[in-house]
């Protein structure tokens, strides 16, 4: 009967077969991405997450470390975050910048922004502001809205740099656009007290309620 139905409908053949064609296609590709080795290492980092989780953290650990030979940045920030804060492992602040600047010099944003933090702070690693100011104006240049209010209060208050309220402004601006609330609300305070730029209340409120808005 369906051969029949097919032998009088061309078009209904082909659009069968062409199911069916698809379908193996479908299959196939679904196999090889599933087979890939990003997803293998990706399975493996969610495992090495599902033990850090259950605060296992040696078993989390040794495949952090296998993935980082394998240079899954992702596993090698979070080890830089492991051996900074000591969990799991004793803490270990070279260790942590090498791995954070592993991970940054491979373009990942937030592990500049945290190396940049270490050197800013100078707690654990002698302070080096030079170094914060390039760090955080990397991660800003590749987008990395945490780094911005951070590279802008440098500007605001030269440090590091030659100070300028305006690009401070500026990059105040694209963290507060990107909802923001601390940046938002230095905007509000720098046209509320007029020290930097012309006293603007319009403005100054217009930041202050964007602040509000985002509590």
């Amino acid at each position: 009967m369906l051969k029949e139905f097919f032998s009088r409908n061309k078009k209904a053949l082909i659009a069968f077969y062409l199911i069916i064609l698809l379908f193996s296609v479908f299959k196939t590709y679904e196999t090889e991405i599933m087979d890939s080795p990003i997803n293998k290492l990706r399975a493996s980092y969610d495992k090495a997450h599902n033990y850090y989780t259950k605060n296992d953290y040696d078993k989390a650990v040794i495949i952090l470390k296998d993935l980082d030979v394998k240079h899954y940045v992702l596993a090698t920030e979070v080890l830089g975050s492991i051996y900074k804060n000591g969990i799991g492992v004793e803490k270990d602040i070279s260790k942590a910048v090498e791995l954070y600047t592993k991970a940054c010099n491979n373009n990942f944003s937030s592990s500049c922004t945290e190396l940049g933090n270490l050197y800013f702070d100078g707690l654990d690693v002698e302070r080096n502001i030079p170094k914060a100011v390039e760090l955080y104006t990397k991660a800003y240049e590749q987008g990395y809205y945490y780094a911005y209010p951070l590279l802008a209060n440098l500007y605001l208050n030269g440090i590091g740099v030659e100070k300028d309220i305006s690009k401070a402004v500026g990059i105040y601006e694209k963290s507060c656009n990107n909802s923001n609330l601390y940046s938002c609300n230095q905007l509000g305070m720098i046209y509320f007290e007029g020290k930097s730029l012309e006293q603007n209340y319009t403005k100054a409120n217009k930041y202050f309620t964007k602040t509000c808005d985002f509590i």
